[in-house]
């Protein structure tokens, strides 16, 4: 794609609104403006897993594709979209690039409204000729919070019709300032990308890999059996650490079959007997904490030895 933003065309995101507000009314919601933020984005996240959802969804998802992936490359999407909601007053984001958050330079993101946009409430995107200056200048300086009134010139309004999304590069630099419009913005946006794109940070079996047609997700997690463990201690919030897990329990959808807690006046010794142990539990073949930080390295050197992996939430990985 010569340009790093455009503007797309398609006829599933008006049916991707009509169904949105359907949706609404069928769960007893008239107005958004009428229901808490954090309690809309969790009906906007329900919303993503119907079936009408989805088949719009993927079939934007291949358009745009079609449209910016080379033909022999294999490319990835977002697999549950991010919700946004800004009301009347809201500050929404800094200026920033998406490369800077980890995504690839292979990588774009597609933002799609699902209310009225006008200039007031949208988000503004800077133009193609002072991009890569304000982006360094920024990288540069690291003045990240706030712009020069100089460089705010050079940024414009995105305001697309009731059948377009936006589709901009990952080192585009954009930002939501004030809502100053009497109208509040739902939107979401997602991520599409190339497989083999080495500069992205981000873990590639979270998106969907389109394979033959059909949107496939990955299953690292198929036939792992958890064993959930925390571990307290100085700056170890237990609670903190089964929020993070159960985060990934419910997003990812872990088995846990069972679950332990550390000894911790002790040291380790519930974890190096878990790890060490010839007559393991055959419940569970791994153990999830919360991050690899909750045990120090020298503890894990039994970790291999009846072939039990560890899986760090937070580093989203299994630890060898």
């Amino acid at each position: 794609m010569k340009k790093e933003q455009k503007v797309v065309k398609s006829p599933v995101i008006p049916e991707l609104r009509s169904y949105f507000y359907d949706f609404l009314r069928e769960r007893g919601i008239l107005k958004t403006l009428s229901i808490d933020p954090s309690i809309l984005r969790r009906h906007m996240f329900d919303f993503f897993a119907t079936d009408a959802f989805i088949k719009c969804y993927r079939n934007l998802a291949l358009t745009i594709a079609r449209d910016l992936m080379p033909q022999q490359a294999e490319f990835i999407v977002q697999a549950t979209p991010t919700p946004r909601i800004f009301r009347t007053g809201a500050h929404g984001t800094s200026f920033h690039c998406d490369y800077w958050y980890g995504h690839g330079e292979k990588f774009y993101t597609v933002w799609t409204p699902l209310s009225a946009i006008d200039e007031l409430n949208t988000f503004l995107m800077c133009d193609e000729a002072a991009n890569d200056d304000i982006r360094e200048k920024i990288e540069r300086t690291q003045q990240f919070i706030g712009l020069d009134e100089e460089d705010k010139k050079h940024f414009y309004p995105v305001a697309p019709s009731e059948d377009e999304c936006v589709v901009f590069g990952s080192k585009m630099m954009h930002g939501s300032p004030i809502n100053l419009s009497k109208n509040e913005r739902i939107s979401f946006d997602f991520r599409i990308g190339i497989l083999e794109d080495r500069t992205s940070t981000k873990n590639v079996n979270t998106y969907a890999h389109y394979e033959n047609g059909e949107f496939v997700m990955k299953k690292p997690f198929e036939g792992v059996r958890f064993l959930r463990y925390v571990c307290g201690g100085q700056n170890k919030d237990t609670l903190a650490q089964h929020l993070v897990i159960d985060s990934a329990v419910r997003n990812f959808g872990l088995a846990v079959v069972g679950q332990e807690a550390e000894a911790e006046r002790l040291g380790y010794p519930v974890l190096q007997e878990i790890l060490s142990s010839e007559n393991l539990n055959k419940e569970f073949n791994a153990i999830i904490i919360a991050s690899e930080s909750i045990v120090p390295y020298e503890h894990l050197a039994n970790i291999n030895k009846n072939n039990v992996k560890i899986f760090a939430v937070l580093e989203n990985r299994f630890l060898h």
